[in-house]
């Protein structure tokens, strides 16, 4: 069971470049995206929250993989997240769940209204954060192009 967890996760995310420096590497980038993937899963909301989740589920995840240096801190999870690129990330994730939606169909998914809610602001948030950083691009993207032509 776990050399088919880890083969799956490999055969999605294995392939996502890693855009770290070779020589500080202590952690493989596998390893990184499984805590932080089940951490997420978990209901972490945070990169201190994914560090938590490592250490306190450590001997778990050994089940998967080696973590000869431990669980990374949060601040590798924050370096990693911001270097990664993130369309080739959402289309692996997309892929991984496209493929196994039909194991969550046959089962039940308990959903407690709680954590519903802090999902729906947490999009809400996200939506606002993407929308932020999209208006800057398109508006930088727009100067740069034309730089004397008013915005509409």
């Amino acid at each position: 069971m776990e050399a088919e967890v880890k083969d799956s996760f490999l055969d999605y995310f294995g392939e996502i470049e890693d855009p770290r420096s070779s020589r500080n590497r202590l952690y493989s980038l596998s390893e990184i995206l499984f805590v932080a993937f089940c951490a997420y899963i978990g209901g972490s909301d945070g990169w201190e929250d994914i560090e938590l989740f490592g250490k306190t589920h450590e001997n778990f995840l050994k089940k998967y993989f080696p973590y000869k240096n431990g669980v990374p801190s949060d601040d590798t999870y924050r370096r990693l997240f911001r270097a990664l690129d993130p369309g080739v990330f959402q289309k692996k994730f997309r892929a991984w769940f496209l493929d196994n939606s039909p194991r969550f169909a046959d089962g039940v998914i308990a959903i407690y209204s709680a954590q519903l809610r802090t999902c729906i602001l947490h999009k809400k948030l996200l939506k606002r954060d993407h929308e932020e950083f999209f208006n800057r691009y398109r508006k930088s993207r727009f100067e740069e192009e034309a730089p004397n032509r008013e915005r509409w």
